[in-house]
């Protein structure tokens, strides 16, 4: 009877291990310091107001390009407390024809929940020239490869 009950016991805990991510979102600053922990990441769902867009072609509007676009929760996206979004190509032409419209007009000061891992990652400055400077800072990045992880509120 006890070793039935040890055993129903582990596989309760054990199952709680594969749940489902948390139902109730995080803030930035939330999954910024759950990041900076846990070396696979924070996995869950992440909510905030965009207060700045981006991509990696300065020359094009965010979501012009084939590049991807990128949504932050603070106007400097390199501060230690931005959570940062990295909408792949294919995902940021889908969520435009979803919403109707280029990015930066659908996103700019909405609420987003964003479900994914939010990971950090180090971002190495670069010179004029494209040349690493030697100078890095560490960015809270969630990839999104569909557009389907992202809900505007």
């Amino acid at each position: 009877m006890r070793r039935a009950f040890a055993l129903i016991s582990l596989a309760i805990v054990a199952g709680a291990a594969d749940a489902a991510p948390p139902v109730t979102p995080m803030s930035p600053a939330e999954a910024v310091a759950a990041a900076a922990v846990l070396p696979d990441g924070a996995i869950g769902v992440f909510q905030f107001v965009v207060k700045s867009l981006g991509d990696d072609e300065e020359d094009n509007a965010p979501g012009e390009a084939e590049d991807p676009v990128y949504l932050n929760s603070d106007g400097n996206h390199r501060v230690a407390t931005n959570l940062s979004v990295m909408i792949m190509p294919a995902a940021a032409r889908d969520l435009a024809n979803i919403l109707g419209g280029p990015l930066g007009a659908r996103l700019l000061g909405k609420r987003v929940s964003i479900t994914g891992t939010a990971r950090q990652q180090k971002i190495d400055l670069l010179d004029a020239r494209n040349r690493p400077t030697g100078k890095a800072y560490l960015q809270t990045r969630i990839i999104v490869n569909d557009a389907d992880q992202i809900k505007v509120r």
